[in-house]
């Protein structure tokens, strides 16, 4: 339906990239719920980096979803 060149494919490490960093997150999460139940300070500052990151990584790959997909839309729409 749409045609994808190679650079356009090359992005598609970005996407996975969203996902990869999701697992990663969840693991330190669920790994410093183990080692400390309560309430702990530093490792609240643990997830909050990594929920960062995730933050980052996601808008890194809005931004290339539309950069790679906006030429198609607006041939689409025009």
């Amino acid at each position: 339906i749409i045609a994808v060149t190679g650079v356009q494919t090359c992005a598609l490490p970005i996407f996975i990239m969203v996902f990869a960093m999701e697992i990663m997150n969840t693991a330190i999460e669920k790994m410093s719920d183990i080692i400390e139940p309560k309430q702990n300070e530093k490792i609240a500052y643990i997830k909050d980096g990594m929920a960062g990151a995730v933050f980052i990584s996601s808008i890194i790959a809005t931004v290339v979803a539309i950069l790679v997909f906006l030429p198609h839309i607006r041939r689409i729409f025009s």
